[in-house]
């Protein structure tokens, strides 16, 4: 039985980490989190090009070392990555998609989950087939797409939030159960060319949104 001492600390950091102020490392032992400033999240245009990415590059003007590890591979997308991509049903078991699984740091901290969907039909059979390898690895969507003939004109993002599952607020180092933003983002060439899932934790990001107006010609 673990004495009434003991007992009370176990309680305390079990507080302590359901707050986000500690939290467990396995095989590590017990940290203290450090108050952290929220981050902007740049989620358009307004920045000086359009071109690379977005989050590392605004990570960068604010003097945090932004990193991040992937893995892709070949596979049939679900019904619902397909649909967002206007894709029909699968043919059997053929492989007609490159997913990209990321995740992204800021200082050495985990910040940021996505997972990003490309058709095969779009990219397949030229130098960008795999996002982050080859001589535009990490430039971002709409600079490796006008790479080969499909300038990105269109995006489109859905903005929810939810609690994050046990392997999101384990990656991302939060207590379970924490509120974690979802970005469900597809970028378009006259077609869809890629679409993603990014989750952040709700505690670590302001999202910015902005853009140049479109004025309406004189008559």
């Amino acid at each position: 039985m673990i004495p009434d001492s003991r007992l009370m600390v176990v309680e305390a950091l079990k507080v302590l980490i359901s707050e986000g102020l500690a939290i467990a490392r396995s095989g590590s032992g017990m940290f203290v989190r450090l108050p952290w400033e929220p981050q902007r999240l740049i989620r358009a245009w307004y920045r000086a090009t359009p071109y690379g990415s977005s989050s590392t590059q605004d990570l960068d003007r604010q003097s945090r070392e932004a990193e991040w590890t992937y893995k892709s591979q070949t596979l049939q997308a679900p019904p619902e990555i397909r649909d967002r991509l206007g894709l029909g049903e699968g043919a059997g078991d053929v492989e007609d998609m490159v997913r990209t699984d990321y995740g992204f740091s800021t200082d050495g901290e985990p910040v940021m989950l996505s997972t990003s969907w490309e058709p095969l039909a779009v990219t397949g059979g030229t130098p960008i087939v795999l996002p982050e390898d080859g001589m535009l690895a990490g430039r971002g969507v709409a600079e490796r797409m006008l790479s080969i003939g499909l300038p990105v004109d269109d995006w489109v993002e859905e903005v929810g939030a939810r609690l994050g599952s046990i392997d999101e607020c384990e990656r991302l180092r939060h207590a379970p159960g924490s509120i974690m933003v979802t970005i469900q983002r597809t970028y378009y060439s006259d077609t869809p060319v890629e679409t993603a899932d990014i989750v952040v934790p709700a505690d670590r990001f302001t999202l910015v949104y902005g853009g140049k107006m479109r004025h309406a010609a004189n008559s």
